[in-house]
């Protein structure tokens, strides 16, 4: 029964951090459509509009890797890492953990750091390419938890976030749909940051 439950969380852990990222995604390139544009130009120009998005392009896909690194960013979709246990008393930076002290670490401060982004709250995928064009990666960026006890899914839901959003955005366009004014991308609470809940006008492309 034990290990039924613990696949129980897993898969319950996998799919709603998933579906809450391409949530996510789908809602800022609905806000800031000139993104939208540039992904789906690079998406044209190195897969095509026929031939199925895969692994093996992402290297050749910058702007698409900066988008969804800016998304994730910017969404917080796990805002906190898992509880620690400190396992004897720790001196660290001048404070004083003793020993059996739960331990959070807020990823959220750290993806809203003024003195490393400077812009924190505005989505702008430049900041992940770097002088030649190329994708870039942070030492300060964490997505899924850090040290021996990240994420065993981590590659797993980069790589399905990876597929989703580029295989929906190579056939659809998508725009808010009439009469829906322009939500607030903070997200909302639950087992982990949902994104908020609007109405969204799907075009084929």
């Amino acid at each position: 029964m034990q290990l039924i439950a613990l696949l129980k969380d897993f898969f319950a852990a996998g799919v709603d951090t998933t579906n809450n990222s391409i949530g996510f995604t789908i809602g800022y390139l609905t806000l800031v459509p000139e993104v939208q544009d540039k992904v789906q130009k690079e998406l044209d120009r190195v897969i095509g509009k026929d031939n199925l998005p895969s692994l093996s392009s992402r290297n050749s896909l910058p702007y698409l890797n900066a988008t969804l690194a800016e998304v994730l960013r910017l969404a917080n979709i796990g805002p906190t890492t898992i509880p620690h246990r400190a396992t004897k008393d720790t001196l660290l930076n001048g404070y004083v953990i003793k020993k059996n002290y739960t331990i959070l670490a807020n990823l959220m401060s750290v993806h809203q750091d003024v003195d490393h982004w400077g812009d924190p709250e505005v989505f702008r995928p430049e900041r992940f390419i770097d002088a030649s064009g190329q994708f870039i990666h942070f030492g300060d960026f964490y997505l899924c938890l850090v040290g021996r006890r990240k994420c065993i899914g981590e590659t797993l839901a980069k790589n399905s976030h990876f597929l989703f959003i580029a295989y929906l955005l190579q056939k659809f366009k998508f725009a808010l749909a009439p009469g829906q004014s322009r939500p607030s991308m903070t997200g909302m609470d639950g087992f982990a940051l949902a994104p908020p809940i609007f109405k969204v006008l799907i075009t084929k492309r």
